[in-house]
This record gives structure tokens, sequence and C-alpha cells, in this order.
């Protein structure tokens, strides 16, 4: 009979000792699931657009080929950008070595020949300003004439001959100051339209890259055209003179 109450006690300690290992057991192994779970922040929900987004690799390319293509036919000394670089509005592309264009050697060109016509406008005006110099002397010596007839006008045979060659030294002054006129105003309207000719050639030079040889020609040649503008100017305003002084003697 004590034997049963002994079976009883240590089954009742062994049972004891299993639930408390298996609850220990069961602590810990909620513990360590615990740990290695990933943690997860909470947000919260919030009205708005829904953005679809999506992520990969891969590679861009254009859908055509661009070439750019200098306006000169000069020799390229340094490539400043590489196959691939993305360049922008006013980025170096290359560097030209020296030595003149075909674009400069066609402005030089054109240069001589505006020269050439200058020099020939120049000539005729020349031409002109002597015939009008020779007339005014014709006409001074046919005003001395008349002078000296008017003081002898009493009884002196010569008086009507010298009347005769004022008039007709009046018509050769008239004649030739109209053809310095015409020659003249032609002459300004030449040298008008190299000028502007020669702006626009300036402006093409500098786009072009001219030296400073090319350039200096050119500003010479501007100035040679204001001088001879200038000149022709005094020159009408000398003629002007002698027209107001026949006017006067033929209505005197």
């Amino acid at each position: 009979m004590e034997n049963k109450p002994k079976n009883r006690e240590w089954v009742k300690n062994a049972a004891i000792i299993f639930l408390a290992v298996l609850l220990v057991l069961t602590f810990f192994s909620n513990t360590i699931m615990n740990r290695s779970l990933p943690e997860a922040a909470t947000e919260y929900v919030q009205s708005g657009p829904i953005t679809a987004k999506v992520r990969g690799t891969g590679t861009v390319e254009s859908q055509g080929n661009y070439e750019v293509k200098a306006p000169q036919t000069r020799e390229i000394r340094a490539v400043m950008v590489k196959s691939g670089q993305q360049v922008e509005t006013g980025d170096v592309l290359f560097v030209l070595g020296n030595g003149d264009s075909a674009e400069i050697e066609t402005l030089t060109d054109q240069i001589r020949q505006l020269r050439l016509s200058y020099q020939q406008t120049a000539v005729g005006a020349t031409n002109y300003g002597g015939q009008l110099q020779k007339a005014q002397t014709r006409y001074n010596n046919a005003v001395a004439a008349e002078a000296a007839a008017l003081a002898q006008l009493n009884g002196n045979p010569d008086f009507q001959s010298a009347l005769t060659a004022l008039e007709s030294s009046k018509t050769e002054l008239a004649s030739a100051e109209l053809n310095y006129k015409l020659a003249n105003e032609t002459a300004l309207q030449s040298i008008d339209s190299l000028a502007s000719a020669f702006s626009d050639f300036s402006l093409e030079a500098e786009k072009c890259g001219a030296d400073a040889t090319s350039m200096t020609t050119l500003n010479d040649a501007r100035f040679a055209l204001n001088s001879a503008r200038e000149a022709l100017i005094s020159a009408d305003g000398s003629a002007n003179s002698v027209s107001v002084a026949l006017t006067k003697l033929e209505t005197a």
C-alpha cells in the first residue's frame, strides 16, 4: 500500500517538470522567432493620386544621326569632343588649323574687283573735273575780255568778238558743269554701293575667321572710299559755286 502513494508522487513530479520544461522551451522559441522576423514599419493611409513606376535597365539610342559640317575648307588641327560625348550649344567641337580658306580667298578677290571699280570711277570723275577746270579758265578769260570790251565800248571793233567769245565760254562751262555733276552723282552712287558691299564683306570675313592682314585691307579700302566720297562732295560744292556765279553773270 505504501508503494502506490510513492508512485503517484513520482508521476506528479515528473508531470510538473515536463510542463515546466515545455513552458521554458515555448518561451525561448517565441523569442527567437520574433528576433528573426524582419521589422515592418507602419504607414498611415492617405488619399492621393497613384503613380505607376517601372524600374529596369537598358540602352537609349537616338532615332537619327546628325552630321556637323564646317563651312570652310581648312584643316582640322584638334578635335575637342569624343564619340558619344554630350554637347551643348556654343561648345567647341574642333579647332581649325592656320591658313586661308576658300571663302576668304573669294572675299579677297571681290575686294580687288571693288577697288578696281572704285579706281575706274575715280579716274572718270577726275577727267570730268579736269574738263570743268579748263572750262572755268576759259570762262574767267572771257569775263576779263568782256570787262575790257565794256571799258572800250565806244569805237572798239573787237567788242562784238569778245562778247561772242564770252557767250561761247558760258555754253562750254555750262556743258562741262553738267557733265561733271552727272559724273559726280554716278561716282557717289558707286562709292555708296561699294561701301555697303564692303560692310557686308567685313561681316562675312569676320564670320569666316579672316586674318589680321585681310581685315586691315578691308579697313584701308573702306577709309579710301570715305575719303573719295568727301572729295567728291567738296568738288560738287565748288561746281555749285561756279554755277551761281554763272547765273549772276547771265542776269547782269
